[in-house]
């Protein structure tokens, strides 16, 4: 505590000099994470179906139609396909009816839709959220289908609703600002794009005008009563090939693709452009960040040795009165913890102000763990570099010298 005492009154004599470190401090963490934060959304996002592009081959393809597509369509599709291949997609389950009247689980300004996606996928996705835990790909223990609900949708969490397909409860509400599953809305491959990252876009559920929708295993829904329940198939199907399918029912399987849809890209070439799309962003930023590290380290260490070598008679007093130069060391990192400390303590601020204002949605940022980590890196690293210097001119400085110049 008394090296605090010290430290904090050589902070408060340089504290126009100090505010602004601080401030540029906390900006390049702020920055540093928002780039951090950039990436995890992308690997995010990619994760669902990295193993799937990984360890299979396959094409993406685009049916192009006029008219919802639907179960029978994707049926027949099935029916003329050879070998082991399976189709991803993600399927929008329409409610036709108000099946409890009380609720509004299933209207928010209209019908809410559920969107569907592979048992795989959607065990493996981790949209943020607000409240309550993810949903199961599988019943749980009392039977019931579980489900994640977006914002601005009436619903409880936790709370059971009856309807055709059974029990649903919803077990999860993702924050305001998210991701959605496009499904049948959206061309994923629009402008030439062969990235996982068109099967999703950006939703916020304060300004979107596509409605709320609740996120669901599709095995789940399989028995769902037509009368009730309109299914629309995705139009961006993902056709994954078994490893016994030989490369000539592949290429016979594509002939006839093409002639249904649009044949996009193979899983290779979503693979790099996935990658490619995920690193760009980083290393854009990256030159900006190094630049940052430099400019604001050099600040640092130039201004605590220089407060060190000013420091320096007072610290040959402090000898004089019982105090060596390890201690004297001590006082000049607890100068330098001060204002890592209050730097934290504005990164922290700015990055809270960032989600309240919704920047998170508009710069497609995910903060988790490995931004928290990575910061704290990056202020140790600077930390130690910049009492580096000071430490070297208080060890090179001798307590009887020093008390003799200043006697003279």
């Amino acid at each position: 505590m008394k090296y605090l005492k010290i430290a904090y009154n050589m902070f408060v004599h340089k504290l126009l000099f100090n505010v602004i470190l601080i401030i540029e401090i906390a900006a390049l963490i702020i920055l540093s994470n928002v780039v951090i934060a950039s990436y995890n959304s992308k690997s995010m996002l990619y994760k669902p179906y990295e193993d799937i592009l990984n360890n299979n081959e396959g094409v993406a393809v685009y049916i192009d139609s006029d008219m919802p597509f639907t179960e029978e369509d994707m049926d027949n599709i099935r029916k003329n396909l050879e070998g082991d291949v399976r189709i991803i997609t993600t399927d929008i389950l329409q409610s036709m009816l108000e099946t409890e009247p009380s609720s509004k689980l299933f209207y928010d300004y209209g019908k809410v839709d559920y969107i569907l996606l592979d048992s795989d996928v959607l065990s493996k996705l981790r949209l943020p959220l607000l409240a309550g835990r993810w949903c199961s790909s599988e019943l749980n223990s009392q039977g019931q289908i579980e489900v994640v609900a977006s914002g601005g949708i009436d619903t409880e969490l936790n709370k059971v609703y009856h309807t055709d397909m059974g029990d649903v409860v919803v077990v999860g509400i993702l924050t305001d600002n998210t991701y959605q599953p496009v499904g049948y809305t959206s061309y994923a491959f629009a402008d030439n794009k062969k990235s996982i990252f068109g099967l999703f876009r950006p939703f916020d559920s304060n300004v979107s005008t596509v409605g709320a929708f609740l996120l669901g295993s599709k095995s789940l829904f399989a028995n769902a009563n037509p009368d009730n329940w309109n299914i629309i198939c995705d139009e961006n199907l993902l056709i994954s090939y078994g490893s016994d399918v030989s490369d000539e029912v592949k290429k016979k399987n594509n002939e006839y693709l093409k002639t249904v849809g649009t044949l996009e890209c193979d899983f290779s070439e979503m693979v790099s452009e996935s990658k490619k799309e995920m690193n760009n962003d980083l290393m854009k930023m990256l030159p900006i960040i190094l630049v940052a590290v430099i400019v604001v380290l050099s600040g640092l260490t130039g201004s605590v040795a220089i407060s060190t070598m000013k420091q320096v008679k007072n610290f040959g007093i402090f000898f004089l009165c019982g105090c060596r130069w390890k201690d004297c060391f001590k006082i000049i990192s607890a100068n330098v913890l001060i204002v890592f400390v209050l730097s934290g303590l504005l990164t922290v601020g700015g990055i809270v102000y960032m989600q309240l204002m919704n920047f998170n949605y508009l710069i497609g940022a995910s903060f988790e763990l490995n931004n928290l980590l990575i910061s704290i890196g990056i202020m140790a690293f600077m930390f130690l570099m910049s009492i580096i210097l000071p430490y070297a001119v208080i060890r090179s400085t001798s307590p009887v010298e020093t008390i003799k110049e200043n006697a003279e």
